[in-house]
């Protein structure tokens, strides 16, 4: 259980910081600045977080050019979805528990086949141009695999 140690919380001790013994197991890379709250796990330092970011910052780049008649239909649900995937891995690594950051990686997982499914739609509308549709399915996919990996390493960690 290296790298999830700091969830084991009795009911008599308050939440440690979530700080303690991150591992590369984890997927964490050193890239990105962290802020130093100890009431919060560093998500920025989450490969699969990086990646869905990356993946949120594309759709809203790609997505700029789509027509406005699309503002509340492929624009909105891709931008959501995008988000959504970031937001709960987030989330998920504030709760107090490997089975409720599980939970909110399946989410993040449910809003990447969403995205998969945006992308496929958009090119066969012609709403993208190949490079643009190649770029997204590739950031897509890789998110997806490491969000399945942090889960499947989550869920290893916690039986």
């Amino acid at each position: 259980m290296e790298g999830l140690e700091c969830w084991n919380v009795g009911a008599d001790r308050a939440p440690p910081p979530f700080f303690c013994s991150a591992s590369a197991e984890f997927g964490l890379a050193g890239s990105h600045r962290v802020a130093n709250c100890p009431f919060m796990m560093p998500y920025e330092r989450l490969e699969a977080w990086q990646a869905c970011h990356q993946l949120f910052l594309e759709t809203y780049r790609v997505t700029q050019s789509f027509p406005k008649a699309e503002l509340y239909g492929l624009t909105s649900q891709m931008r959501r979805a995008a988000f959504s995937a970031a937001a709960n891995i987030a989330e998920g690594t504030a709760k107090r528990g490997p089975r409720e950051l599980r939970r909110f990686l399946d989410t993040a997982l449910g809003s990447l086949s969403e995205m998969s499914y945006a992308i496929l739609a958009v090119r066969d509308l012609a709403l993208v141009s190949d490079n643009d549709w190649k770029r997204l399915d590739e950031l897509r996919r890789k998110a997806g695999k490491l969000t399945w990996g942090l889960y499947r390493h989550v869920r290893r960690a916690s039986e």
